[in-house]
Order: structure tokens, then sequence, then C-alpha cells
């Protein structure tokens, strides 16, 4: 939590600060992640929410319950740091920790499934800005494009804030230059 002054007047016995989270997490995946510090559950983020969460004394690891295992596969460990140029390194018994700038991204893997051939694979982008002293955590859904035909495809980024076209109707965009995806 940070503390801020937000008004002081002289002559007055009343202070105004304002009480800031450190940072903001949000969960703009589909599922309903948990996160660990360790082989301690810290919280549980439903999918779609924001939270504030607890300030992190080591690294920490993203969660994934799933059923068919009845168990919860969790991901690298993450670590935040601030104005480290060194994007990833080893620490303690082995196991790989992946650094976090408070402005960067990181990409996470949840494998599903204790039988090779019948596993999944969840895949995550984890981001990190600074906003008005706030650091602003976001975990997504991490879009991967494959092509298995033999035909080329062609696709355009597009991002809107309104309906594009209607029911029934294509909605045609030349002023983007295509990507080719062979």
């Amino acid at each position: 939590m940070q503390v801020k002054l937000s008004c002081w007047k002289s002559g007055l016995n009343t202070l105004l600060v304002e009480l800031l989270p450190w940072a903001l997490l949000a969960n703009h995946s589909k599922w309903d992640l948990w996160l660990f510090e360790g082989e301690t559950i810290v919280l549980q983020i439903p999918a779609g929410k924001i939270i504030v969460p607890p300030n992190f004394k080591e690294a920490f690891q993203i969660g994934i319950y799933w059923a068919h295992t009845n168990t919860v596969h969790k991901s690298t460990a993450l670590k935040l740091v601030h104005d480290l140029t060194s994007p990833r390194w080893k620490e303690g018994s082995g196991s790989e920790v992946v650094t976090l700038d408070e402005e960067g991204y990181v990409e996470a893997d949840i494998t599903l499934g204790a039988f090779p051939g019948r596993q999944k694979l969840c895949q995550f982008c984890v981001s990190s800005v600074v906003r008005h002293g706030i650091q602003i955590l976001q975990l997504e859904d991490r879009t991967i494009l494959v092509n298995n035909t033999p035909h080329t495809i062609q696709y355009r980024p597009l991002l809107t804030d309104h309906a594009l076209g209607t029911d029934g109707q294509v909605m045609c965009i030349n002023k983007l230059c295509p990507f080719t995806l062979h």
C-alpha cells in the first residue's frame, strides 16, 4: 500500500491522504487462476477480474486447477524486478525463474495433464506497466496462429471499440498491410 499526501492547508488540523495499492493484477484470460509463492497458495483470481495482489516476497507461479488430474498445475516461477536488463537467471535448486521488469512482458506456459500425448498446453502473456505510480500486471491468454494447410493465409491486425458491419455483411479494410502465414 502506498500513502500519498493529497491535501494539506496551513491552519487546519486535518490532513487528507490517499491510500493507493502498490499494484493491480488483471486476469484477462478465460481461466480461473491461482497464484503461488513457493508451495503456498497466495490467492485465486477468477477469469475477467481485477484485484489488488499482496506484496510478493519471492518469485510467484501461476496455477490452473485441472479436474481430470484433480491437481493445480503451475507455470515457471516469475519474479518481479526493477530496472533489470537480464531476462532470465537460475535460482537455487536448478529451477528456472523468469524475471519480469516493471515495464515489460514474459510468456508463461502451464502443461495440464499427467500423461504424455494427453496433455494440454496453456500459454499466457504476463505484462507489466507502471501508471501513476501503480504497477499494473495483466495475465492474458496467448494466441498463436498456425497454418496447417498447404495454402498461404493473409491476415491483418484490427483493434476496434465498436461492432464492425452487420450480420451477414463482410467488413473490408484495405488500409492495413497484411501479414502472411505460410
